[in-house]
């Protein structure tokens, strides 16, 4: 009786681990699920206003990955706008239409709206100023 070993590896398509930026034939990312970004009392009542600018890769899932502050405003606003940013999901960036991984820029402003809610009161207006590389 003879018995043979042999070793079976796992049939693995090694997926592509380049970082692409959009363009040269290579989707931006599409946003199809924000969360607002929470704009804290402490920085409405210190009046800060202005941008974030964040760096991120979008994986094949859609789901933002290795986010960094590249323009930092305030760091309870720099805080909120990476905790927002980890909450979106977009469609992912593409090449040759298979998904891809793609670095983005995205900046999200923050300021003291001059609209009027009930009450006279003041309402914080955020915005996504650009999406983009």
């Amino acid at each position: 009786m003879a018995i043979v070993l042999g070793l079976i590896s796992p049939m693995s398509a090694q997926q592509d681990e380049t970082i692409y930026r959009p363009g040269n034939g290579v989707s931006t990312p599409r946003l199809i699920r924000n969360v607002n970004p929470h704009y804290t009392a402490d920085a409405m009542r210190r009046k800060v206003n202005g941008a974030v600018l964040l760096r991120c890769v979008v994986d094949r899932d859609g789901v933002p990955t290795r986010l960094e502050i590249i323009n930092a405003l305030d760091d309870e606003l720099d805080r909120a706008s990476v905790d927002t940013l980890k909450q979106w999901r977009f469609e992912p960036g593409r090449k040759n239409g298979e998904a891809v991984l793609v670095q983005i820029d995205v900046t999200i402003a923050f300021s003291m709206g001059t609209e009027k809610t009930t009450g006279e009161k003041k309402k914080s207006v955020w915005r996504v100023f650009k999406l983009g590389w």
